[in-house]
C-alpha cells in the first residue's frame, strides 16, 4: 500500500466517482454525451480501498455493447504522475479482473469494440421466448423474454458469463454462475426496438435473473435465486417487480417446481418480490380483507401461494402483513395497535424458543458453558429492541403501500 498521505493527493482518483458505464450500439456513441451511469463497487477492480493512482483528473467511461456485452474502456485525465518510487496503475490490467476471456480485446481495442458493434445488429437471443405480461403502454417500452436453461452451449455459455462480468460493479460479493452445471435457468430481459437502416429486431440488454435448483423430495426442484440485476438504464420505471412477476407467471406452471427462495436477498430484491407478492395474492379468495383482517397468517395460507404462485412461506408472510397494515390503517387506531401487537409477537418468538432451549441446555451444560452461550447469541431482546424492530418493519411495509397506490389500480381497487 502506498503511503497515506499519497491517498489524498490530486494523483489519487476514488474508482467510484471517476468510473461510469454506458450502454451504446453504434460508433457514434462512444465519444458523445449519452447518458452514463455509477458504479456501486469497484473493490473487485481496484482493491478495498477503491483508489486509482496516477492520473489528474481522471475520468473512465466503461462503454458496452448494449445487447452483446463487449466492453471497450475511454479512459481520459489531465496529466500522468511523474514519481520514479510510485508507478501509476496500469488501469486496463485491473479493469481486466473478472472479465470473460473473449472480452479482453474489445475492451483494449476501439478498433475490435467496432466490430463487435456492427455485429451486434445482427444478434438474436439465445434461449426460448416466453410471455413477459409487462405492460408495455405503461412502461412506453417494448420488451421481450427468453429463458435459457439446460445444457448449454459453448456460445450460450460466453454470453451469460459476459453479462454477469458487469454484476461486479454493482452486487457486493459478486460470483459468477457455473455454466457446466445444468441446474440454472436463466432469464434474459430485452427491450426490443427498430433502428434505421437496421433490418429486423434490434435488441438491448433491460435484466438478467438466475436461479439454482436444488432438490426437495420426493421429486420436485426449490429454485434459490442467484443474480437479480436489472440494468441501470432501465431503473426507476417499475421494470423489477414486473421482470420479477413475469417469471413468476412462468415458474408457476412447472408442476416440478416446488417454491422460489433467494438466500441472502438485497433490499431492491425484497422491495420488488414485496410488491410482486401482494398483486399476485390479493387475486386469491384466501387473501381477501376479511381473510386479511379476521384470520392470522396460517400454514394453509402459505400453502396456497405457494400452490398458486410457487411463493415460499416469508415471503407470502411479509405481503400478508403488508396487505394487514394497509387495512388496518383504514380501519382505525385499534386495528392498527392490534397489527403491532402481532408483529411485536412474532419478532418475540424465535427468543422464546430459544428460552425453552436454554432450559434444556442447562440440564448439560456447566454454568460457564452457559455463560458463554447466551452472551454470544443472547437470549432476549430489550423493548427498545423490539419497537426498533417493529417500526423498521413498517416503515418498509409503508413503502410498499404508497408504491402500489401510486402505480397499481388493481391494489386500489382492492383498499375499496
Amino acid at each position: 500500500m502506498r503511503p497515506a498521505e499519497e491517498q489524498a493527493n490530486e494523483f489519487v482518483a476514488d474508482a467510484l466517482e471517476c468510473l461510469k458505464v454506458k450502454f451504446i450500439n453504434n460508433v457514434e456513441e462512444v465519444n458523445n454525451k449519452d447518458p452514463t451511469y455509477p458504479i456501486e463497487f469497484a473493490y473487485v477492480k481496484f482493491g478495498d480501498l477503491e483508489k486509482i493512482y496516477g492520473y489528474k483528473d481522471l475520468g473512465l467511461t466503461l462503454c458496452y455493447t448494449e445487447a452483446t456485452m463487449f466492453p471497450h474502456l475511454v479512459v481520459e485525465y489531465s496529466e500522468e504522475v511523474k514519481d520514479k518510487d510510485a508507478v501509476p496503475d496500469d488501469i486496463l490490467a485491473k479493469m481486466e479482473i473478472e472479465l470473460v476471456e473473449d472480452q479482453k480485446k474489445s475492451l483494449r481495442s476501439l478498433e475490435v469494440f467496432h466490430k463487435k458493434l456492427e455485429e451486434q445488429s445482427r444478434f438474436q437471443p439465445f434461449g426460448t421466448q416466453i410471455p413477459h405480461f409487462i405492460d408495455e403502454e405503461k412502461v412506453g417500452k417494448k420488451f421481450a423474454l427468453f429463458r435459457v436453461e439446460g445444457e448449454l452451449t459453448e456460445e450460450e455459455k460466453l454470453y451469460l458469463e459476459r453479462i454477469q462480468s458487469i454484476l461486479f460493479l454493482f452486487i457486493e460479493k459478486a460470483q459468477y454462475t457455473d455454466s457446466d452445471d445444468n441446474r440454472f435457468t436463466y432469464y434474459v430481459l430485452y427491450e426490443t426496438f427498430h433502428q434505421p437502416g437496421v433490418t429486423g429486431t434490434q435488441y438491448r440488454l433491460a435484466g438478467y435473473m438466475s436461479y439454482y435448483k436444488y432438490y426437495w423430495h420426493p421429486d420436485q426442484w426449490r429454485l434459490r435465486n442467484a443474480h437479480t440485476f436489472v440494468f441501470p438504464q432501465f431503473r426507476k420505471i417499475g421494470l423489477g417487480s414486473r421482470f420479477l412477476h413475469a417469471i413468476n407467471c412462468d415458474l408457476r406452471n412447472m408442476d416440478k417446481i416446488y417454491d422460489t427462495t433467494a438466500e441472502t436477498p438485497a433490499p431492491g430484491y425484497i422491495s420488488a418480490r414485496d410488491y410482486t407478492s401482494v398483486l399476485e395474492l390479493i387475486e386469491l379468495p384466501e387473501f381477501g380483507k376479511d381473510k386479511i383482517l379476521n384470520d392470522v397468517f396460517s400454514g394453509e395460507k402459505a400453502e396456497v401461494a405457494r400452490q398458486k404462485w410457487k411463493m415460499y412461506k416469508g415471503a407470502a408472510r411479509r405481503a400478508h402483513d403488508i396487505l394487514h397494515l394497509a387495512l388496518a390503517e383504514r380501519k382505525g387506531t385499534k386495528e392498527l395497535e392490534e397489527f403491532k401487537k402481532l408483529l411485536v409477537k412474532r419478532i418475540n418468538k424465535p427468543y422464546e424458543r430459544k428460552t425453552k432451549e436454554y432450559k434444556r441446555m442447562e440440564l448439560a451444560l456447566s454454568p460457564e458453558e452457559m455463560d458463554l452461550i447466551v452472551a454470544n447469541h443472547g437470549d432476549k431482546l430489550t423493548d427498545s429492541q423490539i419497537v426498533a424492530l417493529r417500526d423498521s418493519l413498517i416503515d418498509q411495509y409503508r413503502a410498499i403501500i404508497t408504491r402500489l397506490e401510486n402505480h397499481s389500480d388493481k391494489f386500489v381497487a382492492y383498499l375499496k
